[in-house]
């Protein structure tokens, strides 16, 4: 392309055309060809014969033909079983509608020929691309339309469902390019979808689908500049996989269908006269609010399964007490918050309320051990812009009954989010203690990735202050609990301190049973200096509480926690220094 306009088609190009054999992309197919009078290659996957059997010929009405195939298995001994017959009709129906394409083109003055070639197969895509290229010469041109569905809302999919939308989609592309390298090319036009630009109920693998094609589009623009490149976003067309029904649907919501006719001179229009620039267009998907998306139907509740396994998490080999990985309590927080911010969508989580450990998180098995779990979110109240919602962790080993093992309220809400607040500065002078001291000697029980504590300012019977730097942990690590806007590494130096000042105030180790409120108010960034600084409320023989405040050394607040309440035990002492996994974790 230069820095001209790209050649438009001509009668010499050649198109390879997946998904071209029938539907939406056939007929786009017939309207290059009426433009451009070129040549097509049409991929699909229906199988189609030669000739039309005698039973059929003549015939239209799908209940004849069905009747008509039944008999003509029961004339060959076969059983006429209605799947049987289906498959007979469906061949047929394909079979007519590919030739009437072949038809269209040719009466558009253009040539075309069909070859079966499922686009998810790289050996096909390779022998298609062979055969086209021995009856019309050098491929010039790309439109890769092939496509299916399998909606159903994101809980109710199943991994057959992806791979049977993504596959053709992505993997289709991947198998194209390789026979077809975009160097060699004119022309490159992928059927994406405004699913993936505004999102639709039930079509989670649809949209991601057709948003990797138009990031591979922008991608292959970059890359080869003097190929054209255009994902063409299209929204609801009046037929293809848009039946009656639906269609009716799209209109009373609003929604303008693509005409065929209209949708094949709009892709004839691109070629012929491209926009300077354009590599992603949306076209035909005017939604009835302009300026965004449809609206989103938020839910009351949830209910998320998660598998969580000690090979994909790496982070939990450093939070290991007795010689078994325990669950961070600070991980679980971070958890309920992630969970809550995608399925709410638009709000974000300012607080958790009422956190209270009921049964622990603990690993007793080898390096492969995993735990199933269930987290429930309802929501509780909803006043303008903010919800609470109750939430239940609940969870167990395979063969093993399952408890609620967390539970929390958490508070959602859209808009900036209230003044942080400060903190008392923290004082100077010598330290008392350093990280690597309490980390080494058995005050504390963590791993590097959790090791934040760099030097205690102050301890007393009040509290404590304690200067922190978080060492930045790879995404990989961090495994199913990522970081997010809750940093569960930086949270839990906030129940670190409170083991610190038990340790070293009443000679005994203590674990976090319960949270009053966790004010999440700015992210913590990796590798800066902060401060978390610990008010003793009250402290007897068996629990202590306390406020926690983390905040920058101007003292602003980062999170602030209040009435974190910790079980002491002087049994935890040499719980504590067995910290180490009997054996790796290994993946």
């Amino acid at each position: 392309m230069g820095d001209g306009m790209p050649l438009a088609p001509t009668e010499d190009s050649v198109f390879v055309v997946s998904g071209g054999g029938r539907g939406i992309t056939a007929h786009c197919a017939i309207g290059l060809a009426d433009r451009f009078r070129c040549a097509f290659g049409l991929l699909g996957r229906s199988p189609v014969g030669e000739t039309e059997p005698a039973w059929s010929r003549g015939f239209a009405d799908e209940a004849e033909l069905k009747a008509r195939a039944a008999d003509d298995l029961r004339a060959a001994g076969a059983r006429p079983t209605p799947p049987a017959i289906q498959r007979g009709v469906d061949t047929l129906l394909a079979s007519r509608a590919v030739a009437d394409t072949l038809a269209g083109i040719a009466r558009a003055g253009g040539r075309g020929i069909y070859l079966q070639a499922d686009v998810g197969d790289p050996d096909a895509v390779g022998r298609a691309v062979d055969a086209v290229t021995a009856r019309f010469g050098p491929v010039s041109g790309l439109v890769h339309g092939a496509g299916t569905l399998a909606d159903r809302l994101v809980q109710h999919k199943t991994a057959a469902d992806y791979a049977a939308v993504v596959r053709p989609k992505v993997d289709g592309l991947t198998n194209l390019l390789r026979y077809l390298p975009p160097s060699q090319l004119r022309h490159v036009v992928l059927f994406s979808s405004a699913a993936a630009y505004y999102g639709n109920a039930g079509q989670a693998d649809y949209a991601l689908a057709n948003e990797a094609l138009n990031k591979a589009a922008h991608a292959l623009q970059r890359a080869y500049p003097a190929c054209q490149v255009l994902a063409i976003d299209w929204g609801p067309w009046a037929g293809g996989m848009v039946g009656p029904a639906l269609g009716r649907l799209f209109r009373e919501r609003g929604v303008q269908l693509i005409e065929p006719d209209a949708g094949a001179q709009l892709l004839a229009d691109l070629l012929a006269s491209p926009p300077r620039g354009a590599v992603q267009v949306l076209a035909g998907a005017s939604w009835p609010a302009t300026t965004g998306p449809p609206p989103v139907q938020l839910p009351h509740s949830a209910q998320v399964s998660r598998r969580l396994t000690l090979v994909d998490n790496p982070f939990l080999a450093d939070h290991v007490l007795d010689g078994h990985v325990t669950l961070p309590l600070a991980a679980v927080v971070a958890w309920l918050a992630n969970t809550a911010e995608q399925l709410w969508s638009g709000f974000r989580a300012r607080r958790i309320e009422s956190l209270r450990v009921l049964k622990g998180v603990v690993f007793d098995g080898p390096s492969t051990a995993a735990a199933d779990f269930v987290l429930e979110l309802t929501e509780a109240a909803r006043s303008g812009d903010q919800i609470r919602l109750d939430a239940t962790l609940t969870g167990g080993h395979a063969g093993s009954p399952t408890w609620p093992r967390y539970r929390a309220g958490l508070v959602l809400a859209r808009g900036a989010p209230p003044e942080p607040g400060s903190a008392p500065l923290v004082p100077s002078g010598e330290p008392l203690a350093d990280g690597p001291s309490l980390y080494g000697d058995g005050t504390l029980f963590h791993g590097p990735r959790f090791q934040g504590l760099r030097q205690v300012r102050r301890l007393d019977e009040a509290g404590l202050a304690a200067e922190c730097t978080l060492a930045e942990v790879p995404v990989r690590d961090q495994g199913q609990i990522q970081v997010q806007r809750v940093n569960p590494f930086a949270l839990d130096l906030a129940f670190q301190v409170l083991t610190v000042w038990t340790q070293r105030r009443r000679g005994s180790a203590s674990l976090p049973t319960r949270v009053e409120s966790i004010e999440l108010i700015c992210p913590i960034p990796w590798g800066q200096l902060f401060y978390v600084s610990l008010a003793i409320r009250s402290a007897g023989a068996d629990t202590v509480v306390g406020d926690v405040v983390l905040h920058d050394l101007a003292g602003q607040v980062l999170c602030r926690l209040r009435g974190v309440e910790h079980a002491i035990s002087p049994r935890l002492n040499e719980r504590f220094r067995r910290n180490q996994l009997a054996e790796p974790l290994r993946a």
